[in-house]
């Protein structure tokens, strides 16, 4: 909304870096707030430490209220449609009376945006798609912003004394990558205070709701939840319930009405699915993919863990768009208790990301080479996260990539060619013996940005004839290969690679992320190239050349 009022971005940047530092606040806010040490929180400066005592001590923010009143949210969300920045905004507005996305399909619908000065029918397409991507955002939330909410209240309800337990459900528990609604599940043997409880928590938006055992409210800039309390008799059912998908839980309720099964009365979730003579599900599995027959045959997968990972590729530093130097990277990856690291800033075509040319190139393996010596336990594999040009080449050219230990190989331009096309560049990369894994397959961002037109099974057939890795890229941006494509990936015998796309030592800690999606498309250990120990990957990346 400041943005809308063009305020200052220095203003704009103000409020977000106090977000990312009351998000990360691990002491008890109330306190803080009294005795005044909240101000030594770097981000927290005078006037926002008195906006957060406003808001903490009063339930709600006159400023913020005023800037609602100025900039309803159907105007905000413009903001979501990819490419449309303020000064656009502000055209669609004055010229076109646009406040809404409904309001932009229409006029481009009509041609009335193609017809303004600066916008053209090249633009006018790419907004129309971009509608739809924004549509779904402004109905779902990234997993990890859902499910960061969904942990504060779960255990906001956990130290309330009121519930024996509690639960995440829902999307969440099933490692979607975008969620609609959160999903709370209590045992109680009395729902009401537990309740009551839940709707007069600071935070909440619009008008909560009751019905019997459940309330709803929103939360968090309109994230709704939903908490369900069930009797402790009753509850491993009412996780199972509330965890599954609708098609998950539709097929055991008939499953339990066949054997003559009473679904609610088992207090765990191996209680229940034991009654019914399966083997307990994971919670990423239950989207009624074949898992119950898998189940019934008992040829469900051992998924893979987070423990199973050895090493991580796809690492960068401040040499290209990183945030934490080379040496932080490393000491962060020896913390994590890692075999190895590879360390792949951007190559040199990449000026949007200060990519590396070949002689910084040279020096940073200088430096890794020192580095070394220091972390003897710790493999540094010398990388790049190279460009896949338009013609499906490599950035830096095969002879010179020969100095990189690993490659990852990407697409960060030109996402407008025709499907054709961006699958001859996928499929000619894949099959560049250099080229050790793909990285964000598609170039999708979750909400914001639709991937690339691509063919994906042809890609994935020369992925295999190849030998080259997929990533399934463990950022919550990203989070792709998409979890519906990984079994399609492991029948055809594509190695798949988990990667935490890490531009600060925090986020080497992706690749947690990534490891939930995979399990999500059924992906074993064995399926996994960095699983292996680093001899094997040294002698994986040798073989291929």
């Amino acid at each position: 909304m400041l943005r809308l009022g063009r305020e200052n971005e220095f203003k704009v940047r103000a409020y977000a870096n106090a977000a990312k530092a009351i998000a990360g606040f691990r002491g008890d806010l109330a306190s803080a707030l009294a005795d005044g040490t909240l101000r030594n929180v770097p981000g927290i400066g005078a006037a926002i430490f008195e906006k957060i005592s406003t808001l903490v001590n009063e339930g709600r923010l006159p400023y913020l209220e005023e800037l609602r009143a100025r900039f309803p949210a159907s105007l905000a969300a413009l903001y979501r449609v990819p490419g449309l920045g303020p000064k656009k905004v502000d055209v669609l507005r004055e010229k076109l009376g646009v406040h809404s996305l409904e309001d932009l399909e229409a006029a481009c619908r009509d041609g009335r945006v193609a017809a303004l000065p600066g916008f053209g029918r090249a633009t006018q397409a790419k907004i129309l798609a971009g509608i739809a991507v924004a549509a779904e955002a402004r109905q779902a939330r990234p997993f990890a912003e859902a499910a960061a909410l969904a942990v504060r209240l779960r255990d906001l309800l956990a130290d309330s004394g009121l519930a024996d337990s509690v639960a995440i459900g829902g999307e969440i528990r099933r490692g979607t990558e975008t969620v609609g609604d959160v999903v709370l599940v209590a045992a109680a043997k009395d729902a009401d205070p537990l309740l009551d409880f839940f709707l007069s928590l600071p935070g909440s938006e619009e008008n909560p709701s009751r019905d019997g055992s459940r309330a709803s409210a929103r939360f968090a800039g309109g994230i709704p939840v939903e908490l369900r309390v069930a009797p402790p008799s009753a509850w491993g059912a009412a996780v199972v319930e509330a965890t599954g998908s609708d098609g998950h839980v539709a097929r055991l309720r008939e499953r339990a009405a066949a054997m003559g099964v009473p679904f609610s009365k088992h207090r765990s979730e191996e209680s229940l699915y034991r009654a019914l003579d399966l083997p307990a599900i994971a919670p990423e599995l239950r989207e009624d993919r074949g898992e119950l027959e898998a189940a019934d045959g008992g040829s469900l997968p051992r998924l893979i863990e987070e423990e199973d990972i050895r090493g991580l590729f796809h690492v960068h530093t401040t040499e290209s768009d990183g945030a934490d130097t080379l040496e932080a990277m490393v000491e962060a990856a020896s913390r994590l208790g890692l075999s190895y690291v590879a360390i792949t800033d951007h190559s040199k075509i990449a000026g949007y990301a200060h990519g590396l040319d070949e002689r910084r190139v040279e020096i940073q393996h200088a430096a890794i080479d020192a580095l070394q010596k220091r972390y003897p336990k710790l493999r540094i594999f010398k990388g790049t996260e190279a460009d896949i040009l338009p013609d499906g080449a490599i950035d830096f050219g095969d002879r010179f990539l020969e100095q990189f230990d690993i490659v990852v190989a990407s697409v960060h331009s030109r996402f407008d060619l025709p499907e054709k096309e961006q699958t001859r560049r996928l499929v000619r990369a894949a099959e560049n013996p250099r080229v050790a894994v793909l990285g964000h397959l598609t170039g999708r961002l979750v909400l914001r940005r639709s991937g690339i037109a691509l063919d994906i099974p042809r890609v994935l057939d020369a992925a295999a004839a190849s030998g080259c890795a997929v990533e399934i890229n463990g950022s919550p941006r990203r989070l792709e290969l998409d979890w519906r494509w990984h079994r399609e990936a492991i029948r055809r015998r594509v190695l798949l690679s988990i990667g935490p796309d890490a531009h600060a030592t925090r986020e080497l800690d992706y690749f947690r992320f990534g490891v939930r999606i995979a399990r999500k498309g059924w992906v074993e250990a064995e399926n996994v190239l960095n699983t292996r120990p680093a001899s094997a990957i040294a002698a994986w990346v040798h073989s291929r050349r």
